[in-house]
């Protein structure tokens, strides 16, 4: 299959990742600075010459891919062609058929099938990890479906986690009502893999949806009257937080699946340290990707109505992507105008972690507009930083002001202003806010909090796991 990609940002990593290289025939995107210049070997084409190519479907990787479409289509391209990204697994067919099987292809098959959507570092791939292990420590043996590769495949196989990339299984329903009965368990992760739900209406094997998304999710990229009309009887949903139901019912309002809240535990990276040496500046750190969601701009804007002597008292690392886009150029703008804002850029998740152990920053900033979680914030409290997070975040739950975090209003610029000054003029309480903030990751965040959690979501949804009925063989090698 010939496949062009449009747009560059974000969701082109994942897309990429999820595709043999031979199938990308071309790149293209509206951005005009991008035009002819070469990125991961081939040259991005202006949306006009699409038509010239010889390709087969062209797959939409940016927000606005309703515009995209009708931009497309007026320059001649064929609508039945175009997919967002979301949609694309299901019409690619048979592509990637690769098993990383950490056992014999004569043994038996796990207990749990659990359908990863992409293989990429992210909020939802980092609460899947989370996710294998507490199952895995409960003594259930758990094997991961994906239909495309990514860097978290092998940090799974290092855990002793069969991985089982079959991209077939997303568009043929036989296949995967055929796997799937074997298993005692299905747990589907991320709202994008709804069609796996409903493709599975008739299945007696029990499934956990495991729900993570924010509302551009329903507004930019699903099929919401399809979530709707999704009629399974032995599916229950798993929503991360309140807001991430709260979220869900806003958009799906229909829904007649049960559903309970199971809060994401992560690994613990955190390495005690003897002694800390007081940092002479305030560090704060913002995590995530740079966009209008996340809130950075409001961090920027608060900044603003600080004095002088407590601006001169901190230092502010941006550390995400930043896009080519308005905002993204807004964004910048506004870095220059200050000295003490870094942007750091992208980092990789153990690179996060190894500067909280080593100790480069001291109060972790989340302030996001809507968040259904917010695992950069999961992350502050794990490394006995002090957390300040928006009312809108899925977190705010846990924390309780003054304790072992913050909380600001959503959107209030001034009370996120006053709190940062607060922090800065009582940087003596760090210490102890952030051992409080350790206490709550320990005791209700952690692999061994979503264990107990897990133990009781599976006593409820009455699943006597054993192991799958047959091998891998058997199963997977002859399907």
């Amino acid at each position: 299959m010939k496949i062009i990609i449009f747009g560059l940002g974000k969701n082109y990593e994942r897309v990429k990742y999820s595709l043999e290289e031979e199938m990308i025939v071309a790149l293209s995107d509206n951005a005009q600075e991008l035009w002819w210049k070469a990125i991961d070997g081939r040259i991005v084409i202006p949306p006009q010459k699409i038509v010239e190519l010889e390709y087969d479907i062209i797959v939409i990787t940016c927000k606005c891919w309703k515009e995209v479409i009708d931009q497309l289509v007026q320059l001649g391209v064929d609508s039945s062609k175009i997919y967002n990204f979301l949609e694309y697994p299901m019409i690619i067919g048979e592509g990637r058929r690769k098993f990383f099987l950490t056992q014999d292809e004569n043994g038996r098959i796990g207990d749990i099938l659990f359908f990863a959507y992409e293989m990429i570092e992210n909020g939802a791939s980092i609460a899947m990890i989370g996710a294998i292990e507490a199952l895995t420590n409960n003594g259930f043996q758990v094997d991961v479906i994906c239909y495309n590769d990514g860097p978290i495949r092998e940090s799974l196989c290092k855990r002793g986690i069969s991985v089982l990339l079959y991209s077939e299984v997303w568009t043929n329903k036989y296949l995967l009502t055929t796997i799937v009965k074997n298993y005692s368990l299905i747990i589907i992760n991320s709202v994008q893999q709804y069609r796996i739900v409903d493709r599975l209406s008739n299945s007696e094997t029990k499934i956990l949806w495991w729900i993570h998304e924010p509302p551009y999710f329903y507004e930019s990229y699903l099929r919401n009257d399809s979530i709707e009309a999704i009629q399974n009887r032995n599916c229950m949903i798993l929503f991360v937080s309140a807001i991430s139901k709260s979220v869900f019912q806003n958009y799906i309002s229909n829904s007649c699946l049960p559903s309970l809240i199971l809060s994401p535990g992560i690994e613990d990276k955190y390495i005690e340290k003897k002694r800390i040496v007081p940092n002479t500046l305030v560090t704060i750190a913002v995590v995530g990707h740079i966009c209008e969601e996340k809130g950075q701009e409001l961090l920027l804007d608060a900044l603003n109505l600080l004095n002088q002597t407590i601006i001169d008292s901190v230092k502010v690392l941006l550390i995400g992507e930043i896009p080519n886009n308005d905002f993204g150029k807004r964004i910048r703008a506004k870095i220059k105008l200050r000295h003490n804002v870094i942007l750091i850029g992208k980092m990789k998740n153990a690179d996060i972690h190894q500067l909280y152990n080593d100790n480069q920053v001291d109060v972790v900033v989340c302030p996001s507009r809507i968040e259904t979680f917010s695992l950069a914030a999961v992350e502050g409290l794990m490394h006995e930083k002090t957390v300040i997070v928006s009312s809108n975040t899925g977190i705010a739950d846990f924390i309780t002001n003054g304790i072992n975090g913050y909380v600001f209003e959503d959107g209030n610029v001034a009370e996120l202003a006053r709190l940062l000054t607060f922090v800065v003029e009582h940087k003596d309480k760090l210490s102890d806010v952030g051992k409080a903030a350790r206490r709550t990751f320990v005791d209700e965040l952690s692999v061994s909090a979503l264990q107990r959690n897990f133990n009781s979501i599976i006593s409820k949804v009455e699943v006597q796991c054993h192991k799958g009925k047959g091998t891998y063989k058997e199963l997977f090698f002859r399907c």
